[in-house]
């Protein structure tokens, strides 16, 4: 039975009123006749999550309810979002799109490289609260919000769906991100950084820490295959192989154990009522005055859009340029968390640059865009 969206949703004078400071909840889908089944983050070992379904399962609904039902009922100072989309499609593109001000980063089409620069940012921001947590003495971030820490620290939320793209190679990115990843599940949980790891099959060979799946406490199965059914939860728990239709799932708050099933139905929240939602969202945000920077956001199959080079923006809008020792020539975007590919000139023999490649169109957008960077200087 079809449940709408606007069941979970927090009502007008509830927008942005929920606190992390002990845990993140969020409904889900309705379990039983009546009663809600929440997403619940942050207490005891239930920190992380693992979700799996096959296509048509109801995967991408699921993770769209979650990222639009928590931006309504917690503000970007409760919780903030990491996500990274494998798939060969746009799920999370709306949310660069509307730029939702929980968002930090959004990868869409994300290649392996800067999906293993995400794990880096999220790693660098477990070390930041580690020592500020430290400064006051405090170990958690419930303990840090009631010793007075001034700096918000809101439930950081990465979000990884067909995270086993990281590890399909066994190259050194696999390496990297199989530590990285292993690191957050295991440190995260005192800093309020959360992962949730989203696949359609959890079956072939991919090198992610054991560790790391064991730490995955909470389990969200929808409709699978039978070998999937029995990765996803333990071995003794065969419930999802029971599900038939889209959007039926399982939840599963007790590492796969049979005991800790929750049979529930996601609610159904369609494209266009999402993206009002998402407008919805950005007029709380104006009418609190809340102003916050803009997400990091990839796309892996689009060009770079040339506007978003705040360096060149910045020079082109100056009113007076200070004399550069060096020249610097944008390219175009990177493909990790770091400011714009540039070739650096100086004053030196062997200061050139050749660009190779076939497509023609592209050589001649990076010399044009390089022309106008070394003009603005």
């Amino acid at each position: 039975m079809e449940v709408p969206f606007a069941h979970v949703i927090p009502k007008e004078q509830e927008f942005w009123t929920s606190v992390t400071t002990n845990e993140l909840v969020v409904p889900i889908g309705r379990t039983g006749a009546t009663k809600l089944q929440n997403l619940a983050i942050g207490k005891g070992t239930r920190q992380h999550a693992l979700i799996a379904g096959k296509t048509g399962s109801g995967k991408s609904t699921l993770f769209h309810v979650i990222i639009t039902n928590l931006a309504l009922w917690y503000s970007p100072d409760e919780v903030e979002f990491y996500l990274v989309d494998f798939k060969k499609g746009v799920e999370f593109k709306c949310y660069a799109a509307k730029k939702l001000p929980h968002a930090r980063v959004v990868a869409i089409e994300s290649d392996r490289e800067f999906g293993l620069s995400v794990l880096k940012r999220v790693d660098e921001e477990l070390k930041r609260r580690g020592d500020m947590f430290r400064k006051l003495g405090v170990q958690d971030v419930a303990g840090y919000k009631k010793a007075g820490g001034k700096e918000p620290v809101p439930r950081s939320l990465l979000i990884i769906d067909e995270f086993q793209e990281l590890f399909v190679e066994d190259d050194r990115i696999a390496q990297d991100a199989s530590v990285l990843l292993d690191r957050i599940v295991r440190q995260g949980r005192a800093f309020g950084i959360h992962v949730l790891l989203g696949s359609q099959t959890l079956g072939g060979a991919y090198s992610m820490a054991r560790t790391t799946m064991g730490q995955m406490v909470i389990r969200v199965a929808l409709q699978c295959n039978e070998a999937d059914a029995y990765l996803i939860m333990d071995d003794t728990n065969p419930a999802p192989r029971m599900l038939t239709r889209p959007g039926e799932g399982i939840y599963n708050d007790s590492a796969g154990a049979i005991t800790g099933n929750s049979p529930f139905q996601v609610v159904w929240l369609p494209d266009d009522e999402r993206d009002r939602y998402l407008d919805k969202v950005n007029e709380i945000a104006a009418g609190k005055g809340y102003e916050g920077p803009a997400p990091i956001v990839f796309e892996g199959n689009a060009p770079a859009d040339v506007g978003e080079n705040e360096p060149l923006r910045a020079l082109l809008h100056a009113d007076k340029i200070e004399k550069a020792v060096s020249a610097r020539a944008w390219l175009g975007a990177p493909n990790s968390i770091k400011g714009p590919t540039e070739a650096t000139f100086h004053r030196q023999s062997g200061s050139n640059l050749v660009v190779i490649g076939q497509r023609e169109e592209a050589a001649l957008a990076m010399l044009g865009v390089s022309m106008i960077s070394l003009s603005a200087q």
